[in-house]
């Protein structure tokens, strides 16, 4: 049950923050096994793991069965159906692609809190 507090907005925002530590984690093991014989680079499909939240947002219900199906979203890596080996360039164009989507990612969630801070506040600063 959600909390005075818990919001769709938070849930999106942490899932959101959730999927891009595990792009980054999953670039990182690509680059880690880059020399790996016969190693075929993984890869986190960030806007596919987008379009489902947009559908879990979409459903209409409410905010306690929206937060569950933000938890049941997977962002579990997968092998790049269009690698064979790893592109040590192709890699780096990733991981700085998904370094700002999580600095855009964090500067949401900073104000989103700085939202609700001043909405407890009761516009007080």
């Amino acid at each position: 049950m959600s909390g005075p507090l818990d919001s769709v907005t938070g849930a999106l925002v942490a899932k959101a923050l959730d999927v891009s530590l595990a792009t980054h984690q999953t670039i990182a093991n690509n680059i880690a096994n880059a020399s790996t014989p016969g190693y075929r680079p993984l890869r986190v499909d960030f806007e596919e793991v987008m379009d489902s939240m947009r559908s879990a947002l979409e459903s209409g219900g409410d905010t306690d069965s929206v937060r569950a199906a933000l938890g049941e979203i997977d962002a579990t890596p997968v092998q790049d159906p269009e690698a064979t080996s790893v592109l040590l360039d192709r890699q780096m164009v990733w991981l700085s692609k998904n370094t700002t989507h999580y600095q855009a990612l964090l500067r949401a969630q900073s104000q989103f809190g700085s939202l609700m801070s001043t909405a407890i506040k009761g516009g007080r600063g």
